[in-house]
């Protein structure tokens, strides 16, 4: 293999009542609801693109998203770039917190009349990876590393219960799942993407591997 597809991205692991709260992805949606964490993809700088594309990285895209290919055997030089947080977003940023929220207020629907971003309370939990085909339609079935910042959003409560009571009603975009169906996969009425598995890790799992950027140990675990 000669080249390698990269996706990287942020995403965010709410629960309610010892569920996790997914969000329905209208563009991979067809026939069968396909239901994907809170997130999204993390964005170079310019100045990180362009180094980027000077390691060989290919844009299919003319945006700043992390979503590329360049040669595999580049991607330890990657992988220390990424960990470095130089020429890309640090993680949740002001701008990707809004991002965030807005999936719930916009996609979801969900009134957040009186609540911004910085009022929410947002933890680092752990990094992962897993390389998989890509099922994503403009790059379909790519052999793809793809890299996670594994977030945890906890909710003023009267947002938690305005969203219990949107799960009451048949229209509604979020789907909550209990870990050991989102473990195996199983819902009904939809699909549960493969990346929602990285939410549930277990962090004493011996499913990983380690090494240092700059002196600071980087842990990724896997699915």
């Amino acid at each position: 293999m000669k080249n390698i597809r990269i996706s990287c991205a942020n995403l965010v692991k709410l629960s309610l009542d010892n569920k996790i709260i997914l969000l329905q992805n209208r563009s991979r949606s067809g026939k069968d609801k396909v239901y994907t964490p809170l997130g999204g993809a993390i964005q170079a700088t310019n100045d990180g693109k362009e180094y980027l594309q000077s390691m060989g990285a290919q844009f299919n895209r003319q945006d700043l998203d992390l979503r590329f290919t360049m040669p595999v055997e580049k991607l330890s030089n990657f992988e220390k770039w990424f960990f470095r947080y130089n020429g890309r977003e640090a993680m949740v940023e002001g701008a990707h917190r809004e991002a965030i929220v807005e999936e719930l207020g916009g996609e979801a629907g969900i009134s957040l009349e009186g609540v911004n971003a910085d009022e929410m309370h947002w933890s680092f939990l752990y990094y992962a990876e897993e390389r998989k085909k890509t099922d994503r339609p403009d790059s379909l079935g790519q052999i793809t590393q793809r890299f996670y910042e594994i977030l945890k959003l906890d909710l003023p409560k009267d947002v938690e219960e305005r969203i219990k009571e949107d799960l009451k009603k048949p229209e509604t975009c979020l789907f909550s799942i209990s870990h050991e169906n989102l473990a195996k996969e199983v819902t009904e009425g939809g699909r549960i993407r493969d990346n929602c598995a990285t939410l549930i890790i277990d962090p004493h799992s011996n499913k990983y591997r380690s090494f240092e950027v700059d002196g600071r140990l980087i842990t990724l675990f896997a699915t």
